[in-house]
C-alpha cells in the first residue's frame, strides 16, 4: 500500500507539476513570438525610416544654415579681395607714373575709375542722378592716400592725407575729394599723427630711418542714413547691400566697408605736397 500511494501520489504530482511547467512554457513562448513579430525586419526597417525622417527634419535646418554661412564668409572674403587688387593696380599705376612725373589730383581719380571697373563695370561706380547719393548698388568706391615720413628714434609723422569718392558720371564732378594735415578721416582706419611710433599711424605700418611710405587705403562705402539703391530707396541692412543671406558684414570705420591697405615706398612722383 505505501509503495503504491507513493508511486500514485508521486505520479499526481509529477502531473501536476508538468502542466505548470507547460503552461509556462507556453506563456514564454507567446511573449517571444510576440516579440518577434514586432522586431520583424519588415517592422525594424520601419522604425529605422521613422528615425531617418526625424533626423533629416532636424539636420535639414541645420545644414541649410550652415551652407547660407559658408556662402557668406566666402562672399565677404572675396570682397576684400577685391578692394585689395584695387589698391595694388591704383599703387601699381600710380608708381609707373610718378618714375616721371610729379602726381597730381587727376592721375589718383583717373587710377582709382580704371582700377574699380573690377568692382563697378561701366558707370556703376558714379551716381545714378547729380546731387544725390543715388547707386546701382547702393554704395560706391572711396580711396585713401596718405604720405607717412619716418624721424628719429623709430618715429613718423603723417605729412598729408586726400581722399576721394565717385560722384556722377559728368565732368567735373566725377569725384569729389578732400585733403587734410590735421585731423583724422572718420571713415579711414589711417591716423594723421606726428613724431609717434608708426603702428599708431597704422597698425601694421612699419618705418626705417627718415624714408617715406605712402599708405593707400581702398574700400567701398555705404551709408544707410544716405545712400538709395538702384530703386531710389535706402537700404538698412549691409547684409542686403553687399548680398549676404546671414552675416551682416561689420563696418571698418564710419560707412567703410572692407577697407585693404597697400603700402609701398613711393616714387619721386610722390612729394610732401598734397597732390592738385
Amino acid at each position: 500500500m505505501l509503495k503504491w500511494y507513493l508511486t500514485t501520489g508521486g505520479g499526481k504530482n509529477q502531473t501536476k507539476s508538468s502542466g505548470y511547467c507547460f503552461k509556462t512554457f507556453e506563456s514564454l513562448k507567446y511573449f517571444s513570438n510576440q516579440v518577434s513579430n514586432f522586431l520583424t525586419p519588415r517592422r525594424e526597417e520601419e522604425l529605422f525610416r521613422g528615425a531617418v525622417l526625424i533626423e533629416f527634419a532636424v539636420c535639414m535646418p541645420v545644414l541649410i544654415i550652415l551652407l547660407f554661412y559658408v556662402h557668406d564668409l566666402m562672399k565677404i572674403k572675396r570682397l576684400y579681395s577685391q578692394t585689395e587688387f584695387v589698391g595694388q593696380q591704383m599703387a601699381n599705376i600710380l608708381q609707373n607714373i610718378a618714375k616721371t612725373r610729379t602726381i597730381t589730383i587727376n592721375d589718383i581719380k583717373y587710377s582709382a575709375a580704371l582700377s574699380y571697373l573690377s568692382i563697378y563695370p561701366g558707370n556703376t561706380m558714379f551716381t545714378i542722378k547729380s546731387g544725390r547719393e543715388w547707386h546701382l548698388f547702393a554704395h560706391q568706391p572711396r580711396v585713401y592716400i596718405y604720405y607717412v615720413k619716418g624721424g628719429a628714434d623709430q618715429k613718423a609723422s603723417t605729412v598729408w592725407g586726400l581722399w576721394i569718392r565717385s560722384g556722377t558720371a559728368v565732368e567735373p564732378k566725377k569725384w569729389h575729394s578732400e585733403t587734410t594735415q590735421d585731423v583724422d578721416f572718420p571713415g579711414s582706419i589711417v591716423s594723421l599723427k606726428k613724431n609717434v611710433a608708426p603702428s599708431s599711424i597704422y597698425s601694421l605700418l612699419k618705418m626705417e630711418g627718415n624714408y617715406s611710405k605712402i599708405i593707400l587705403e581702398a574700400q567701398m562705402r555705404w551709408n544707410s542714413s544716405e545712400q538709395l539703391d538702384a530703386n531710389g530707396k535706402l537700404v538698412k541692412s549691409a547684409r542686403k547691400v553687399f548680398g549676404c543671406y546671414l552675416v551682416n558684414p561689420k563696418d571698418n570705420a564710419k560707412a567703410a566697408y572692407f577697407s585693404s591697405i597697400v603700402v609701398f615706398s613711393p616714387n619721386r612722383g610722390f612729394t610732401e605736397n598734397v597732390p592738385t
